[in-house]
């Protein structure tokens, strides 16, 4: 077992329903992160693929909920393809929190976490 655990925090502005932007961050944020020493995990926010819920305020939620449910995705995929690739270059975990699709029911979403390796697999 690991001593001691050097973590980075990657603050990135999420682009709302931008997820290929939204990777592109967490590769510049990390890749900034490890300029500045190894470290062991880089935590991200939450829903970092999408963004939040908005619309209500400005009246128009059902363009907004449908598109929400375009960019939400199932778990493993693009996006968390993505992650691996980036936690197995640098060989860190990452965790980070994503819109996921529901993988059976129609317009289910969560507002999840995942935790990837520095193998790039997803293990939580």
């Amino acid at each position: 077992m690991k001593g001691i655990v050097r973590a980075g925090v990657g603050q990135i502005e999420v682009e709302l329903l931008k997820p290929e932007a939204n990777l592109a961050r967490h590769w510049h944020a990390v890749e900034e992160i490890t300029k500045e020493g190894k470290v062991d995990l880089v935590v991200f926010p939450e829903l970092s693929n999408s963004g939040y819920v908005q619309g209500i305020e400005q009246g128009d939620f059902a363009n907004f909920a449908r598109s929400y449910l375009k960019v939400a995705e199932k778990i493993p995929g693009p996006y968390t393809d993505g992650l691996g690739e980036l936690a197995r270059k640098y060989s860190i975990y990452l965790v980070t929190g994503i819109l996921e699709a529901h993988p059976r029911i129609p317009a289910t979403l969560y507002n999840s976490a995942v935790l990837i390796s520095p193998a790039g697999d997803i293990v939580g």
